[in-house]
């Protein structure tokens, strides 16, 4: 999967996996940012389209099995990405792309604390309680279940931008 999902990094036709046009990798960032409403400008001279625009993931198969589907892989979406970003960095003498060494990692680019991620995932039974998320998703949800705040709405600060 994730040698698809790099097809056009190692072809040279893309610098990011933000900028892979129509690949699934593409499709589940957008996604999760949508879900998260992070909105990152790009880093590089191309645009991206934002997460405004319409996005579904319906069609592709979920990385993280749900109440709804089976997921393809016993990890969070995130981690999948950082699986992806860190693989296209490794340069190949048979293809002419990779994804710049130089650049922040991907977590960063969609907006994710990576150094807070970590500590987030392993510690979410202590961080947070019933939801988790950016502060203000957790704050809506909040209001959605009529109560002023939910244990880890502060520390959303630290893990999400």
């Amino acid at each position: 999967m994730a040698y698809v999902d790099l097809n056009l990094v190692r072809a040279g036709l893309a610098a990011t996996l933000e900028e892979s046009d129509f690949t699934s990798i593409q499709e589940r960032i957008r996604a999760w940012q949508k879900e998260n409403m992070v909105l990152v400008p790009s880093q590089s001279s191309q645009s991206i389209p934002s997460c405004g625009e319409p996005c579904s993931t319906t069609w592709l198969c979920p990385i993280t099995s749900d109440s709804q589907r089976r997921g393809i892989l016993d990890m969070p979406e995130t981690q999948y990405f950082e699986i992806v970003d860190q693989s296209g960095r490794a340069m190949r003498e048979d293809k002419p792309g990779f994804i710049n060494p130089d650049l922040s990692p991907i977590l960063s680019r969609i907006g994710a604390k990576p150094e807070e991620w970590i500590d987030a995932i392993s510690n979410f039974g202590t961080k947070f309680r019933l939801a988790a998320g950016r502060h203000s998703k957790m704050k809506e949800f909040a209001d959605k279940l009529g109560v002023h705040w939910l244990v880890g709405i502060i520390y959303a600060n630290a893990v999400f931008l």
